[in-house]
C-alpha cells in the first residue's frame, strides 16, 4: 500500500504521465478536477485563482487564500490516507514528504522540449508557448515560497527526480512502479519508523467532515 505524488516543471507532461501511471499501477487518480470538487463543496468557487495565480503581497500575509491553502493541505493528507493513489499536484510533495509510504516524484526536461510540448497542447506558436511556460513556472515558484516553508528549487522533499528526456517515459514508469511496490511493504514501513525518521499515512488524524468529502470525490472520480 502506497501513494505516489507526481509533479514537475511546466511543460514536462507530468499531468498526463500521472494519468498513465495510475492506469498502469492500478491506483486511483487524484488530480485538479478532484481537488476542485472538494474545494467547491467547501465554498471556494474560484479555484483557478487559488491554484493558478501568484499571490499578492497582502495574500502572503494572511486572509482567505491562506485559509484555502490550509484546506488544500489537509486534503492532501486525507487523500493520502485513502491509500493506493497517484496524486498529480505541484505542491502535494511539500506536505506528504515526511511519510514513509509516499513516493514523491519530480519530472524535468529541457526548456526547448517543454516549449514544444506546450505548442502541441495549447495550439500556439513558439513565442506564446515560451511565455506560458515561464509565466506558470513563476506562479509555481511564488506559491511554494509564499505558503510553504521550503525553497522552490530544493529537491530534498523528493524521493525521485527524473529527466524524462534522458531516460524516457517507459523506464521512468518502471522505476516508479518498482519503488512504489517496495514502499507498500509493511516490513519496510516498520524498519523505517523504528529509526524515527518517518511516520505512516495510516497514522494521519482526520476531520470527519473533510474526510467524507474526500471519499465522496474519490468515489465519483
Amino acid at each position: 500500500m502506497s501513494v505516489v505524488t507526481i509533479s514537475g516543471q511546466v511543460g514536462s507532461g507530468y499531468p498526463d504521465f500521472g494519468k498513465r501511471l495510475a492506469k498502469t499501477i492500478g491506483y486511483k487518480l487524484v488530480d485538479r478536477d478532484v481537488f476542485r470538487t472538494v474545494l467547491i463543496e467547501y465554498g471556494f468557487v474560484d479555484t483557478e485563482e487559488l491554484l493558478d495565480t501568484p499571490p499578492s503581497i497582502f495574500e502572503r500575509l494572511g486572509g482567505d487564500r491562506h485559509d484555502a491553502i490550509a484546506l488544500l493541505n489537509n486534503m492532501y493528507h486525507y487523500f493520502a490516507k485513502q491509500d493506493n493513489l497517484v496524486i498529480v499536484s505541484r505542491r502535494a510533495y511539500l506536505v506528504l514528504h515526511k511519510y514513509i509510504n509516499v513516493l514523491n516524484v519530480f519530472l524535468e526536461s529541457p526548456l526547448e522540449e517543454r516549449i514544444q510540448n506546450v505548442m502541441k497542447i495549447k495550439k500556439v506558436d513558439e513565442y506564446d508557448a515560451e511565455k506560458i511556460v515561464r509565466y506558470n513556472e513563476r506562479v509555481r515558484i511564488k506559491l511554494i515560497e509564499s505558503f510553504y516553508d521550503e525553497k522552490w528549487d530544493s529537491f530534498l522533499p523528493f524521493s525521485l527526480v527524473v529527466n524524462t528526456h534522458k531516460i524516457g517515459l517507459d523506464l521512468t514508469e518502471n522505476i516508479i512502479v518498482e519503488a512504489a511496490s517496495k514502499l507498500g511493504k509493511q516490513n519496510h514501513h516498520k524498519k523505517m519508523q523504528e529509526k524515527g525518521a518517518y511516520s505512516s499515512i495510516h497514522d494521519i488524524e482526520t476531520d470527519p467532515v473533510l474526510e467524507d468529502a474526500v471519499k465522496k470525490a474519490l468515489s465519483n472520480s
